[in-house]
């Protein structure tokens, strides 16, 4: 008999159809494929499928074709979903604003809303978008622009916030009023929030029974 062993790359059709070449040359060998040892002599292309997906062959590749299928439906309603949603987000924010209006952002009102979000951290996006824009926290990246850009700041916002800086705590509301995403970040950067916070309330207590709290950040 021969005995080929594991073929190298060679799939299930492959391994059954070279063991079928043999039979057909009178031949008697054998093959390896995965766990399972298959011989020319008894091999049949739906008794090998069996063996090692527990279908036959026809069944299996159509079995993968609708599960291919309902992937891409799958991602392709979640997509939808996700756009639909971040449309319906950014009308909510637009029905607070007056067409053209500029808004010059306030520390008050930044601090309030991040302490919204430090606080919240399990509410729905939805939920924190409708409190952030109660608090008035619905400027936009182009009132950051507009506010910010040319006036000194830290590179970096874990900097900017243990600095005391208005611009990094936009940052931080703006991102997570964007995206869960965002909120995500946010609760990364908790420790550094506080700081902030603390910084600009004079407010040492601040977030000191947050038994998560921790003084330091990575930039990110």
């Amino acid at each position: 008999m021969i005995e080929l062993g594991h073929i190298p790359g060679a799939n299930l059709d492959e391994v059954v159809n070279i063991l079928l070449q043999y039979k057909a040359e009178g031949k008697q060998a054998s093959c390896r494929f995965g766990d399972h040892t298959f011989y020319s002599d008894t091999i049949t292309m739906d008794d090998a499928y069996i063996a090692v997906t527990g279908d036959k062959r026809d069944d299996y590749h159509r079995k993968q074709a609708e599960g291919a299928r309902q992937m891409k439906l799958a991602r392709r309603k979640a997509l939808e979903t996700y756009e639909e949603r971040e449309a319906r987000y950014q009308r909510l924010i637009e029905a607070t604003r007056v067409p053209g209006e500029e808004i010059e952002i306030e520390e008050e009102t930044v601090v309030e809303g991040l302490k919204f979000i430090l606080e919240n951290p399990t509410i729905s996006q939805e939920k924190l978008i409708l409190g952030l824009l109660m608090l008035d926290c619905n400027f936009t990246f182009e009132d950051y622009h507009r506010q910010f850009d040319g006036t000194p700041r830290s590179k970096y916002v874990e900097d900017g916030l243990r600095e005391g800086e208005l611009s990094a705590a936009v940052t931080l509301i703006l991102n997570a009023r964007d995206s869960e995403y965002g909120r995500e970040k946010v609760q990364s950067r908790k420790g550094l929030a506080y700081q902030y916070i603390r910084k600009v309330t004079g407010d040492d207590s601040y977030g000191s029974g947050d038994e998560q709290f921790t003084g330091g950040g990575k930039r990110m």
